[in-house]
């Protein structure tokens, strides 16, 4: 928080939500087959090698 938090934060918080669960809604979200998962470690989680996915519409 603080004095000088973004006005604009939850909202936008707000819309990421509503964009996801609209994608999660409307496609269907695969890992690409033997593409490593591995993770790195830092401050915030990332992926070593990306996260690849085939995405497709859902019927």
């Amino acid at each position: 928080g603080g004095p000088r938090v973004c006005l604009g934060k939850d909202s936008a918080f707000l819309q990421m939500k509503m964009t996801l669960a609209i994608l999660c809604r409307f496609f269907d979200f695969n890992l690409v087959p033997n593409h490593p998962v591995r993770y790195r470690l830092m401050t915030i989680l990332s992926m070593a090698h990306g996260l690849k996915v085939t995405v497709s519409r859902r019927l």
